[in-house]
Parts: structure tokens; sequence; C-alpha cells
């Protein structure tokens, strides 16, 4: 089952083809893709209606490379939500979701279902050679660590509540450990 994105609603308004915006910052940023199809609306952690939304509204951008806070979606469905209510009352989207990034590595473990790529750490400084990524669980709920070494095929891990925990475990495996990449294939016989 695909994960599920929460987009804390921070503005709603309607443009003249009936479609009805939903503006929010989304957990998990922008790294998140929000597929379209049917979502749940809540109203202080009530479910009050399901909306089928469109594929997100991309913002153009003059940088490439920046990043915005406040991610928007369409419904030709009939809400309840308005400025009013949203502005008096925390309103949240819930829908499926998929990530942006590289969740599975050939050969290597792969983060947690429910992790989102975590862009404000990017991981510890590695040796040369290594490459690496981090993961954060929901809410800050965990921290998961990994590197590889495409020149020696060797990998390393790292998980624990926090960052500091999960960075000293992936720098031990780094420097002490002996993981390699395994691709194994298995040929069906006819």
């Amino acid at each position: 089952m695909d994960n599920v994105f929460q987009m804390h609603i921070k503005d709603v308004f309607s443009f003249s083809d009936g479609r009805t915006v939903l503006v929010g910052a989304v957990q998990g940023g922008e790294h998140v893709l929000i597929k379209p199809g049917p979502c749940h609306v809540y109203v202080v952690d009530e479910k009050v209606e399901t909306i089928r939304i469109e594929p997100e509204m991309i913002p153009q951008r003059t940088n490439p490379l920046e990043l915005h806070s406040l991610r928007a979606v369409s419904t030709h469905d009939t809400t309840s939500l308005t400025k009013e209510l949203v502005a008096s009352r925390p309103c949240r989207l819930e829908g499926p979701m998929a990530v942006y990034g590289h969740r599975h590595l050939l050969g290597i473990d792969s983060p947690p279902n429910d992790y989102v790529p975590d862009t404000m750490t990017l991981g510890p400084r590695l040796p040369d050679e290594w490459d690496g990524d981090a993961w954060s669980g929901p809410g800050g709920s965990g921290v998961f660590l990994r590197a590889w070494n495409k020149a020696t095929g060797r990998y390393a891990l790292g998980s624990g509540s926090r960052y500091e925990e999960a960075r000293q475990k992936l720098l031990d495996e780094v420097n002490h450990g002996n993981k390699r990449v395994v691709i194994a294939v298995t040929e069906e016989k006819a």
C-alpha cells in the first residue's frame, strides 16, 4: 500500500472553471509526490468528507533549486472547506503519495516505508569515495542513514531515534563493517 501524505491546509480559493484549490504545507516537503485521486478532509482530527483531487499544481520558478514550503492541489468536487474555517480551525488533507528519490537501491537495505528523504542533514560527512543519504520518520520519530562505496561494493547502515545515534552507527560500519552489496538473480527453468 502507498504511503499517505498530510497537507496542513492554510488557504482555500476557487477558480472560475469550478475548481477549488487547497493550499498548505506537506509533511515531508518537496520530496513527497502527491498522487491524484480520493483524499480525506479532516477538521480538528475529525474526517468530514472525501474529495477527489487533480494532479498537483506546480508553481513556476525562476530558480530551479528554490524550495517552496506551500503546495497546491485542486478538486472539482464540492467541499465544506472555506477560508474562514481554514483560518480558525486545524484542517488537513490526507491521501496517497510516493516519495521522490531512490528509496530502493539494488543490494542495499531500504528505509522504512513511512520515512521521507531528510533534506536538512543530507547525512553525515563521509570518507572519500563514499556516497549516502538520510531519511526521517514521521514527525521526527526516527532516522535511517545509509552509505555506499561503488569502488569496493561495501555499504553501511545506521538507524536510531536521534540523528547522532544513527550517525555514530553508520560511521562505525563505514570504518569497521564489511557489508557487501549482493545482487542475486535466479533463472526460471522452462
